[in-house]
């Protein structure tokens, strides 16, 4: 009685593949193949589970007479050609994973080999997970140098604010970072029912917390004013955001303070650079107002 032709085979080790956002990895670097015939004339990668259509990807360079063929569309790496099991072995080992989104699903793969030769076709399949990696935010002044002559100046009006794989933000931090005229500089914002607004003691700037959409903080940041200087010069202003996870690089307006007149006080005097600054801090603002209904409970 004739034996039975052993038929051909693929192995993989048992181990999952992992994948960190942003670095193509193999897939297969210890895979083996085995079979009874000399060559082989065609084999597949596919994912067989979960698929990022337009994001997740296999690829593959054309090797030893063996051609690779990427369909997006249904997740599938083709390879044809006529060649040896060693080939199709070593085709099959250089075959990467990869994903171009800046936010990729997270999870596991399951991806299915198959090689077929003259004796039959075989399959094996093994896992891949996929780890995100946090992205930061992004912060774009539309203008990077402005001029200040003595009316308050909305420095980052029509800034652009970004995050690659969040939607919402988190924080921002605001402030005179360079050239600052203790006491004389004022930076001011107004807050939503989703953005607290913390300003700094001395005015120089302001702390944004709450989480919100991001064009929300567009919003609030771009309605910030400077004002209150009273000595020329440059003023640099710092913007920074967060999206919990990270902050975005610094970016920075300069204001270029050309208002160098007196500015009239109560009484027809001269303000000097002695003379208490002529606005009042926003961060006492709600102290006023408290002072202001016990005076009038008072005097009913």
């Amino acid at each position: 009685m004739a034996g039975v032709a052993p038929s051909p085979r693929i192995h993989l080790p048992a181990e999952t593949v992992a994948f960190v956002e942003g670095d193509s990895v193999p897939i297969a670097s210890e895979l083996t193949l085995s079979a009874p015939d000399s060559n082989a004339s065609e084999a597949a990668v596919h994912f067989a589970g979960a698929y990022q259509e337009g994001a997740d990807m296999l690829s593959f360079s054309d090797q030893n007479g063996i051609t690779g063929t990427w369909n997006p569309a249904t997740g599938v790496l083709s390879l044809a050609g006529t060649a040896s099991i060693s080939n199709y072995e070593l085709a099959l080992r250089s075959v990467e994973f990869d994903n171009s989104s800046d936010d990729p699903l997270d999870g596991l793969r399951l991806l299915t080999f198959s090689i077929t030769v003259a004796s039959g076709q075989a399959r094996a399949s093994r896992n891949l997970e996929v780890f995100p990696v946090n992205d930061p935010p992004t912060v774009s002044p539309a203008e990077t140098d402005l001029t200040h002559d003595g009316d308050s100046t909305f420095f980052a009006a029509d800034i652009e604010l970004a995050d690659p794989d969040d939607i919402t933000l988190h924080g921002a931090t605001v402030w005179i970072s360079e050239g600052l005229s203790a006491g004389h500089d004022l930076l001011s914002a107004e807050g939503t029912d989703n953005i607290s607004l913390s300003l700094h003691t001395d005015g120089s700037g302001f702390v944004l917390l709450g989480e919100a959409p991001v064009s929300e903080y567009a919003e609030v940041i771009a309605g910030a004013r400077y004002a209150g200087a009273r000595t020329d010069g440059t003023r640099t202003i710092s913007i920074l955001v967060n999206d919990y996870e990270a902050s975005s690089a610094v970016a920075t307006v300069d204001i270029n303070v050309g208002f160098t007149q007196p500015l009239p006080v109560d009484g027809g005097c001269t303000a000097t650079d002695e003379s208490p600054p002529p606005w009042t801090p926003l961060a006492l603002l709600p102290l006023l107002w408290l002072a202001t209904r016990r005076r009038r409970a008072s005097t009913t």
